[in-house]
């Protein structure tokens, strides 16, 4: 399970990497992050029984991994089927029937008598009726999601890329499949009291072999679109080396690295060939016809360096990344323990309200991901303040430190000006974060959040090179920021 989970995490990365560099679709990303904290939740970085301890030991942890399998599946689901419709032939779903999914685990979850906590749960508390019913439903339901995603796999007739991954995928959710009428077999002969207590075993063991080798196998075909994109793009990278080199050459300049360039192309070429073309197999010849008129490679990007520079600065100090990254070192600095208070600020307030800005976007209902037009940012900012409004009452049942609540207030704080000045004034939201994450560091962390305060010029300078912002707009922002912060750190922590 750790090696899954770490794979899975890998997948992520690069996902994330590909929807900010390349806009890859999102579906697939959301997937693989709630895959990712499933398997969290399921013990594969620290044990069930800790998990469970700071949320109430009543097994709200075995509760929270089905959800997040539920809805990794459903966003597979999902992927696919708008794969489908690029191409004109999907079908759209409508969201209200996951969220009766959902509605359906949930309730009978909450209708049981709890017990604490426990790695065995529904072994040992299957003979309850509600227990039995939301175990039954939650696999009944992920096993009708994962046939829907193998019907859609083997309906993919796009590339070979594609075709591949789609296999891939319905071969782990067949395993999938399988484990969850596997699992609904052991309950129900568990509860009818069929069967000798090896033969129970048998069932109850077949389990988590099969299921977790479907989640490994699902995110092995995940893995499969983005890996070949990298991969051609690497090999395009490659002959316009080659070509470069070659010019060069041909003006009279020889170039010593042309022998590494063809030897890095020979090898991508023999790994996976290309579409064939006539300017590709002559690059990979000495006789290439290449005369002082052949036109010179220019570069990928074709933006000037500083341009790459603030487009990068702006795209890693997105405001929900920074402060996520914030929240979880504020509730490090308290202990380890105090690491789910972070997590839960960080995924309700920035990640989950900043995946709904992306894929809105993605959508074409925003005019981007940094929702550059004023008047879009309000229903946005709203969105965001009850998102957040719901990790302040899932954290004060659970607790958290000073420093985790004072920097909630101060994002709360700080979505109420952007609320408050949006439509009148385009006040830079990614100075308001950077003003306050280096106020903030400084007060938590003392000479230790420097690398905040080296940051806050970069991005802010970022901001008025793309003509994003106004002096103006990114100076106010910093300052309000800084005082926004400073003024919640004092007040909360006094």
């Amino acid at each position: 399970m750790t090696a899954g989970f770490w794979g899975l995490l890998v997948v992520l990365l690069a996902r994330l990497y590909f929807v900010i560099r390349w806009k890859a679709p999102t579906d697939f990303l959301g997937a693989t992050a709630l895959g990712v904290l499933g398997l969290v939740f399921a013990g594969a970085v620290w044990p069930v029984d800790a998990i469970d301890g700071y949320l109430g030991s009543i097994n709200l942890w075995h509760l929270l991994r089905n959800l997040c399998v539920t809805g990794a599946v459903w966003l597979v689901r999902e992927g696919i089927f708008a794969a489908q419709d690029h191409h004109g032939r999907g079908q759209s779903r409508h969201p209200m029937v996951f969220l009766g999914i959902v509605v359906a685990i949930v309730v009978p979850f909450l209708c049981q008598d709890f017990v604490p906590s426990t790695p065995r749960y529904i072994p040992e508390n299957v003979t309850q009726v509600p227990v039995f019913v939301y175990g039954t439903v939650y696999m009944g339901a992920l096993a009708a999601v994962a046939l829907s995603v193998i019907r859609e796999c083997f309906r993919m007739k796009d590339s070979l890329p594609l075709r591949v991954s789609s296999r891939i995928v319905a071969g782990g959710m067949a395993c999938i499949v399988f484990a969850c009428l596997d699992e609904i077999t052991f309950m129900t002969i568990r509860v009818a009291s069929l069967g000798s207590p090896d033969q129970q075993l048998f069932f109850y063991a077949t389990f988590p072999i099969t299921f977790y080798s479907g989640v490994a196998i699902v995110a092995a075909g995940l893995g499969v679109p983005p890996i070949v994109r990298f991969y051609r793009r690497l090999v395009d990278r490659g002959y316009e080396q080659v070509i470069r080199a070659k010019d060069q050459e041909a003006l009279g300049s020889p170039n010593r690295g042309l022998w590494f360039s063809k030897l890095t192309v020979r090898a991508a070429w023999l790994g996976f060939r290309p579409v064939a073309s006539t300017a590709r197999t002559d690059v990979l010849t000495e006789s290439s016809p290449l005369t002082t008129t052949a036109q010179p490679a220019t570069s990928r990007s074709g933006k000037p360096f500083l341009e790459r520079v603030a487009r990068l600065a702006t795209e890693i100090a997105q405001p929900p990344l920074v402060l996520s990254l914030l929240l979880i070192l504020a509730s490090l600095k308290d202990s380890l323990g105090a690491l789910y208070a972070g997590l839960i600020a960080s995924l309700l307030m920035c990640l989950i309200p900043w995946l709904a800005v992306v894929v809105l976007a993605r959508k074409g209902r925003l005019s981007d991901h940094h929702v550059g037009d004023r008047k879009q940012r309000r229903p946005v900012m709203l969105w965001t303040l009850g998102s957040s409004v719901l990790a302040c009452a899932v954290l004060t049942l659970m607790g958290a430190p000073v420093e985790v609540w004072a920097l909630i207030a101060g994002i709360l704080t700080g979505i109420a000006v952007l609320i408050l000045l949006s439509p009148l004034w385009k006040i830079s939201g990614h100075a308001i974060t950077l003003g306050g994450a280096a106020a903030s560091s400084i007060l938590i962390f003392g000479w230790l959040g420097l690398p905040f305060v080296i940051a806050a010029p970069l991005v802010c300078w970022s901001r008025v090179y793309l003509k994003d912002h106004s002096g103006a707009q990114v100076v106010a922002g910093f300052a309000t920021g800084v005082i926004v912060f400073t003024c919640s750190y004092i007040l909360v922590t006094a």
